[in-house]
Protein backbone atom coordinates (compact mmCIF):
# COMPACT_ATOMS: atom_id res chain seq x y z
CA UNK A 1 0.00 0.00 0.00
CA UNK A 2 1.27 3.16 -1.15
CA UNK A 3 1.38 6.69 1.10
CA UNK A 4 -0.62 9.55 -0.20
CA UNK A 5 2.02 11.99 0.39
CA UNK A 6 0.57 14.41 -2.64
CA UNK A 7 -2.75 14.35 -0.54
CA UNK A 8 -0.95 14.88 3.04
CA UNK A 9 1.11 17.65 1.66
CA UNK A 10 -2.22 19.48 0.34
CA UNK A 11 -3.66 19.74 3.76
CA UNK A 12 -0.78 21.29 5.30
CA UNK A 13 -0.83 24.81 6.19
CA UNK A 14 2.21 26.96 4.55
CA UNK A 15 3.88 26.96 7.67
CA UNK A 16 3.59 23.73 8.25
CA UNK A 17 5.43 22.85 4.65
CA UNK A 18 7.91 25.40 5.46
CA UNK A 19 8.40 23.60 8.68
CA UNK A 20 9.02 20.24 7.07
CA UNK A 21 11.43 21.76 4.40
CA UNK A 22 13.61 23.31 6.92
CA UNK A 23 13.59 22.13 10.85
CA UNK A 24 12.01 18.84 10.56
CA UNK A 25 13.80 17.80 7.34
CA UNK A 26 15.48 14.85 8.55
CA UNK A 27 12.31 13.17 10.38
CA UNK A 28 10.78 13.05 6.89
CA UNK A 29 11.24 10.21 3.82
CA UNK A 30 13.26 11.88 0.41
CA UNK A 31 9.66 11.42 -1.33
CA UNK A 32 7.47 12.99 1.44
CA UNK A 33 10.30 16.04 0.96
CA UNK A 34 10.25 15.68 -2.49
CA UNK A 35 5.95 16.22 -2.58
CA UNK A 36 6.36 18.92 0.07
CA UNK A 37 8.74 20.99 -2.20
CA UNK A 38 6.18 20.37 -5.43
CA UNK A 39 3.27 21.61 -2.84
CA UNK A 40 5.35 24.87 -1.33
CA UNK A 41 5.89 26.05 -5.32
CA UNK A 42 2.80 25.06 -6.35
CA UNK A 43 1.20 27.35 -3.69
CA UNK A 44 3.43 30.71 -4.94
CA UNK A 45 3.77 32.43 -1.84
CA UNK A 46 4.95 35.96 -2.03
CA UNK A 47 8.67 36.36 -0.40
CA UNK A 48 7.36 38.36 2.36
CA UNK A 49 4.83 36.01 3.60
CA UNK A 50 7.77 33.35 3.39
CA UNK A 51 10.03 35.34 5.37
CA UNK A 52 7.20 36.04 8.21
CA UNK A 53 6.47 32.44 8.17
CA UNK A 54 10.19 31.87 8.78
CA UNK A 55 10.61 34.26 11.53
CA UNK A 56 7.52 33.03 13.16
CA UNK A 57 9.10 29.22 12.97
CA UNK A 58 12.33 30.09 13.87
CA UNK A 59 10.70 31.81 17.13
CA UNK A 60 8.62 28.65 17.94
CA UNK A 61 11.54 27.18 17.89
CA UNK A 62 13.94 28.94 20.21
CA UNK A 63 10.52 28.99 22.75
CA UNK A 64 10.84 24.88 22.28
CA UNK A 65 14.60 24.66 22.71
CA UNK A 66 14.26 27.09 26.28
CA UNK A 67 11.74 24.44 27.20
CA UNK A 68 13.43 21.61 26.71
CA UNK A 69 16.68 22.74 28.25
CA UNK A 70 14.35 24.01 31.64
CA UNK A 71 15.05 22.03 34.67
CA UNK A 72 11.83 19.93 36.53
CA UNK A 73 10.27 21.95 38.62
CA UNK A 74 10.61 20.25 42.04
CA UNK A 75 6.96 18.73 42.53
CA UNK A 76 7.49 16.62 39.00
CA UNK A 77 11.12 15.81 40.41
CA UNK A 78 9.58 14.22 43.94
CA UNK A 79 6.82 12.40 41.67
CA UNK A 80 8.78 10.90 39.25
CA UNK A 81 10.61 9.41 42.20
CA UNK A 82 7.72 8.53 44.65
CA UNK A 83 5.36 7.41 42.74
CA UNK A 84 7.08 4.21 41.33
CA UNK A 85 8.15 3.61 44.68
CA UNK A 86 4.31 3.99 45.74
CA UNK A 87 3.47 1.01 42.84
CA UNK A 88 5.87 -1.11 44.10
CA UNK A 89 4.73 -1.53 47.30
CA UNK A 90 1.12 -1.67 46.35
CA UNK A 91 2.66 -4.69 44.13
CA UNK A 92 4.92 -6.25 46.30
CA UNK A 93 1.60 -6.28 49.56
CA UNK A 94 -0.43 -7.68 47.01
CA UNK A 95 1.84 -10.67 46.24
CA UNK A 96 2.51 -11.09 49.75
CA UNK A 97 -1.26 -11.19 50.51
CA UNK A 98 -1.48 -13.80 48.12
CA UNK A 99 0.95 -15.50 48.97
Amino acid sequence: MQFDFEGEMAKRTDEELIRVLTHDKDNYLPEALAVAENEFRKRNLPAEKISSLAKSLAQKKEIENKKVNEPLNLEIKVLTFIFPVIITFIFSALYKSEG
